[in-house]
């Protein structure tokens, strides 16, 4: 997919689904977003089998045709958490988009027939923009309960 529309693509390692975009923390924000999370209540099973490109921005990502609501209900009560503490979290609808390749020309003619991506857990992460691409750290985890 790469040599027919360009870009550059993630590492494997950095293949994530974004719930909530925090932007910068000071110490004190980031115990608030520590302590409003929660294990997750179950595991979740997405089925990534479409394909899509962002043309502003060059992205090309996999992610589901169909929602799993119970996922999506799960990340809309994070969000609110978050919100009722003061973070701008994004209101559009949830999304759960993983992005494939960065600075892509044009959308692939690819398809993706179906892969379950199964949920155990999620993190806050903090990125760093480097020439070669976003390196990310873990700063806390949360599992299935």
């Amino acid at each position: 997919m790469q040599s027919q529309v360009g870009g550059r693509a993630v590492t494997a390692e950095n293949l994530h689904i974004t719930l909530a975009f925090l932007g910068n923390l000071t110490a004190t924000q980031m115990s608030a977003a520590i302590n409003c999370c929660a294990p997750l209540p179950k595991s979740f099973t997405i089925t990534l089998d479409r394909i899509g490109f962002w043309k502003n921005r060059g992205l090309v990502w996999v992610g589901p045709r169909q929602p799993n609501l119970e996922f999506d209900q799960f990340v809309e009560d994070l969000r609110d958490k978050l919100r009722r503490l003061g973070f701008r979290v994004d209101r559009r609808s949830f999304v759960p988009p993983i992005t494939l390749l960065r600075k892509a020309r044009k959308r692939p003619r690819a398809t993706v027939t179906g892969l379950d991506w199964i949920i155990q857990e999620y993190t806050l992460c903090s990125s760093e923009l480097r020439p070669e691409g976003s390196r990310y750290s873990v700063l806390n985890r949360w599992s299935t309960i």
